[in-house]
């Protein structure tokens, strides 16, 4: 549900995801807080990712900023 949220915001940002490789998912347990992880398709460039933490008790996402 996470990387669901993620995706809508990044959507919502007008990022096209099908410029990213698949994502990836960490979660917090003590901050109950998922981090999903978008990263840019070869052959990339600086500050080529995307990232969001998503409150697991809201559904909140919030966009992270890249290099």
């Amino acid at each position: 549900e996470a990387v669901q949220i993620a995706v809508a915001s990044a959507q919502k940002d007008g990022e096209h995801l099908e410029d990213y490789k698949p994502s990836r998912v960490s979660f917090d347990s003590e901050k109950k807080q998922w981090t999903v992880y978008f990263d840019h398709k070869p052959p990339g460039f600086p500050g080529g990712y995307i990232w969001f933490d998503v409150d697991d008790r809201t559904g909140t996402a919030r966009r992270l900023p890249s290099d």
